[in-house]
C-alpha cells in the first residue's frame, strides 16, 4: 500500500523487489511530494558515484578474468534483468508510473542504492526442546 492506496505491489513478492520499485516511485513519480524526499536527496544521484560492480562494462570486466567475480558480476546482472521484466509483467505499469520512468536504469539505481546500504541478516530462531 505504499504505492498510494490505488496501487500495490502483489503479496508475496521479494523485499529487494518491493524496495527497489518504491525508491523509483517515490524519487521519480511523486519526487517533491514524497516523504521519503530528505533522504532520497542524500542518496548518489547515479550509478557512477557508487560503481557497484554490476555496471561494470564487458571490456573492463575482462580486465578479472579469472576471478571469481566475473561469474558473480555476470550472474547478478542476468538476474537484475529478469527481475526487471518479471516486475514489468507484475505491476500495472502504465497506471502507476508516468512513460518513462520505471526504466532498467532506473532498476540499476534502485538496486545499486539497495546494495550498497542494505544488509540480510539471517534470523536464527531459538528451538524449543
Amino acid at each position: 500500500e505504499a504505492l498510494g492506496s490505488k496501487y500495490t505491489i502483489p503479496q508475496g513478492t521479494n523485499e529487494y523487489l518491493a524496495i527497489a520499485t518504491l525508491l523509483i516511485y517515490e524519487k521519480y513519480v511523486l519526487k517533491e511530494k514524497s516523504f521519503w524526499k530528505p533522504y532520497l536527496d542524500v542518496l548518489p544521484l547515479s550509478v557512477e558515484e557508487v560503481n557497484p560492480t554490476f555496471t561494470v562494462s564487458d571490456e573492463d570486466l575482462m580486465f578479472l578474468q579469472g576471478s571469481p567475480v566475473v561469474a558473480a558480476t555476470i550472474s547478478l546482472q542476468n538476474k537484475l534483468k529478469r527481475e526487471y521484466e518479471a516486475m514489468r509483467e507484475k505491476l500495472p505499469l502504465a497506471a502507476m508510473f508516468p512513460l518513462g520512468e520505471f526504466t532498467y536504469e532506473n532498476w540499476v539505481w534502485a538496486f545499486t542504492i539497495l546494495f550498497s546500504r542494505a544488509i540480510r541478516c539471517k534470523v536464527y530462531k531459538e528451538e524449543k526442546p
